[in-house]
């Protein structure tokens, strides 16, 4: 059996990578943002940032809207939401065409095609609503999957 050097390696283990879909499906990233633009910058102590998913291949990640229910009554957690909704649809507006959110899955094909890493936008649970079970189809029409 031939011997394969560590480059040889690497380059098999990136051609790999680079064929097979990388997409994590949870990360809190744009709950704890205050500004959109943050995403767009390197910041090794925040979970996520869009530079090193971009670095490390990632084709697209899961960004939840999360509410703690200990953060006010059904009023406020909706708008913790739609903050947080806000503040990923920014991003992919002022991100130069870098990042997308995508709400079907050949979306998410299409923009890797495109050098495009894509956002899937999931909520966890329903209390975020507010109570407002009216307010699904909006937030489906913004993006929201799961």
């Amino acid at each position: 059996m031939p011997k394969i050097s560590n480059n040889e390696l690497i380059a098999e283990a990136r051609a790999l990578h680079n064929d097979a879909p990388l997409i994590d499906l949870h990360c809190d990233t744009f709950c704890r943002m205050k500004k959109a633009a943050h995403f767009l910058e390197a910041k090794p102590k925040r979970h996520l940032d869009l530079p090193r998913m971009r670095e490390t291949g990632i084709w697209a990640e899961a960004f939840s809207l999360f509410v703690h229910p200990s953060w006010g009554g059904e009023q406020k957690w909706l708008k913790i939401a739609e903050k947080t909704l806000s503040r990923i649809e920014e991003a992919s507006r002022i991100s130069g065409g870098k990042f997308a959110i995508a709400k079907k899955a050949d979306e998410i094909l299409r923009n890797r095609d495109n050098d495009i890493t894509s956002a899937i936008i999931e909520i966890e649970g329903l209390h975020p609503l507010g109570g407002e079970i009216s307010k699904i189809e909006e937030f489906f029409k913004r993006g929201v999957r799961i």
